[in-house]
């Protein structure tokens, strides 16, 4: 489906190379229901895509990555759950909240980790 991202390094891509998928994951997950592609291309983009939506020229990104996130786990995530990621100890002291567009609300565990 979006073979390209896999070719090539993210972080030289422009925004609307990266935010074609994450539009179609976030708003054909919102409208058709989960979809197993949908979903593993989103945990492949993930970890790869934090470090570059938190740049100021990429606030779409941000953005994007944020609504497509709520609509692949709306009931949040307990676990780490991507492929690789390692477990920290982390101490958790507040939750912090972001609303999209839609309504959908995704919950975020603040604190030292």
């Amino acid at each position: 489906m979006y073979t390209y991202l896999a070719e090539q390094e993210l972080d030289v891509m422009d925004c609307s190379q990266l935010a074609i998928p994450l539009t179609e994951i976030a708003s054909g997950t919102a409208s058709f229901g989960p979809m197993a592609e949908w979903q593993s291309w989103f945990n492949y983009l993930l970890p790869r895509l934090v470090p570059i939506a938190m740049q100021a020229h990429m606030a779409e990104i941000h953005e994007l990555l944020v609504s497509a996130f709520i609509t692949q786990h709306p009931a949040g995530v307990s676990e780490p759950h991507i492929a690789g990621s390692a477990r920290t100890s982390c101490t958790r002291s507040a939750n912090s909240s972001w609303t999209n567009q839609s309504g959908m609300t995704a919950k975020f565990p603040l604190g030292e980790c």
